[in-house]
């Protein structure tokens, strides 16, 4: 997990786009599509196996995946549905041997996007949003005692996200985007309430329709 690396990749690709910067308009109305890749950085995490058991804690290697937004663009203000896939795989488990596995990531959110007019082709935004993430996976690892020990991931729970960005606007009708988000969602189980944050950095296009 490298959060300061992904801080990188999303100020380098903000400059690509700023200095490609050729034509483009911001600010027409009207639906549109968006796809973007992302990286991102996952906090450590802790848990206790399938029995109950020692508490462990999960590291996480750097998760690639996708998201796709369907909104509408009011002008300076966007609202639009946001799906996300992250498939996460297991770097380590603290006090453990061998530790194994992969937890898939998937969000739906709801986001508010405000542009800031620049009057130019390149525009910042800023985002909220509100919504599901659903955890689906297992670690498994072998404890001190030489044991293979499991945890099942299988949960549904409220996210809040946050993000800042550039849109550049390539022709009338597709913008390159360039930005940075922070979710946030919990985790509930044995007796264990886990905060869990994702540090993502985005690269992608939009469609406007």
């Amino acid at each position: 997990m490298n959060i300061k690396m992904l801080l990188g990749v999303a100020v380098l690709a903000s400059t690509v786009s700023v200095g490609s910067a050729t034509a483009g308009e911001m600010g027409d109305t009207g639906l549109y599509l968006g796809v973007s890749g992302v990286g991102s950085a996952v906090s450590d995490f802790d848990f206790n196996n399938n029995r109950g058991g020692t508490r462990r804690t999960a590291d996480f290697d750097t998760a690639f995946g996708g998201l796709v937004r369907v909104g509408y663009d009011f002008g300076a203000i966007r609202i639009e549905v946001e799906g996300g896939t992250r498939p996460i795989d297991i770097d380590s488990v603290s006090g453990a041997t061998d530790g194994t596995g992969d937890v898939d990531l998937y969000t739906v959110m709801i986001n508010a996007t405000w542009d800031m007019a620049t009057g130019r082709a390149l525009t910042p935004y800023l985002s909220l949003g509100v919504g599901a993430a659903i955890g689906d996976g297992d670690i498994s690892y072998t404890g001190s005692n030489g044991s293979v020990q499991t945890k099942d991931f299988d949960d549904v729970a409220p996210a809040g996200q946050v993000g800042v960005g550039l849109r550049f606007g390539m022709t009338e009708a597709i913008d390159l985007t360039a930005g940075y988000s922070f979710l946030a969602t919990t985790a509930e189980q044995a007796h264990i309430d886990e905060t869990v944050q994702v540090h993502s950095v985005l690269l992608g296009l939009e469609f406007h329709f």
